[in-house]
């Protein structure tokens, strides 16, 4: 009789995802309830229900735990719907359909990414743990638009520069919104920002 093999996940694996999404969560809470100064890895333990130790086996620092609830899910969402643009589209004008289609969820998380903007402003460390993580972020995006390229050769470096290149003016974007206090609209920035990386700053 054949034995039907699961693919899935192990429960190990399951419930080690649960506790960093546990964590993770709770370093947000208490973000939005004291700012990111002003908590310690020890508190998002507690909070998290969590000891110190495991804390610390999911996570460096705190800096770590509050960057990856930063961005690890808005990455995901990213390439996800990256994944649903039209086929026609070549690798520049999917990344700007893929960010139209994200703008609903980036008004709607307003106030946190104006928050996250000013803690990231406030701390030197939090900024330089959040350059880190993009890094490899940048890499996940190359992977995604990779195939949108024609005629993609080995080692192309196209993909990773386009991904570096969004990434930095959606950065541009954000930091220039939070230092006007979260005017004008974020979404229309990102979109003149992709406009100008689109026609390579034509009218400058």
């Amino acid at each position: 009789m054949a034995i039907a093999l699961s693919t899935g996940p192990s429960l190990r694996e399951r419930n080690k995802r649960q506790v960093r999404e546990r964590i993770v969560e709770a370093a947000m809470a208490l973000m939005r309830e004291r700012g990111a100064k002003a908590i310690s890895a020890d508190d998002i333990a507690a909070r998290a229900g969590v000891g110190r130790a495991t804390f610390f086996r999911y996570f460096e620092s705190r800096e770590a735990a509050l960057s990856v609830g930063f961005y690890e899910k808005r990455l995901t969402a990213l390439v996800e719907a990256l994944a649903h643009a039209p086929p026609g589209l070549g690798p520049i004008d999917t990344l700007i359909w893929t960010f139209r289609k994200l703008e609903p969820a980036a008004t709607a998380e307003r106030d946190l990414l104006l928050l996250q903007g000013q803690a990231l402003n406030a701390s030197s460390s939090l900024r330089a743990k959040a350059v880190e993580l993009q890094t490899g972020y940048e890499a996940a995006l190359s992977n995604a638009v990779a195939p949108r390229f024609k005629r993609l050769r080995k080692d192309d470096p196209r993909p990773a520069i386009l991904a570096a290149a969004v990434l930095a003016v959606v950065r541009a974007a954000v930091e220039r919104w939070v230092a006007a206090g979260g005017e004008p609209d974020l979404a229309r920035l990102v979109r003149r920002g992709l406009a100008e990386l689109k026609t390579g700053f034509a009218g400058a």
